[in-house]
């Protein structure tokens, strides 16, 4: 897997966390995610491998994630009181 996080990073703005075979993706947009997750199939390729389709997903930082027992979310912020 070494090179992967080279690969995530051509598309600018976008952003790898990764342990071991688990990679988290953070960009500004849906569309950067689906150009990284095209890139990643075709890296994997050659080598053997493949994303695990029904661990993949694409979402906003609103919807959040789960990762390696992490909520990564944008919460909203409570109005400062007056």
């Amino acid at each position: 897997m070494n090179g992967v996080e080279d690969v995530i990073m051509e598309e600018k703005g976008c952003f790898p966390v990764r342990f071991a075979d688990d990679i988290l993706v953070l960009s500004n947009s849906k569309e950067q995610l689906e150009k990284v997750k095209e890139n990643l199939q075709e890296f994997l390729k050659p080598r053997g491998l493949t994303l695990n389709e029904g661990k993949t997903m694409l979402k906003t930082i609103e919807e959040g994630v789960n990762f390696l027992g992490y909520n990564v979310k944008e919460y909203p912020t409570a109005a400062k009181a007056g």
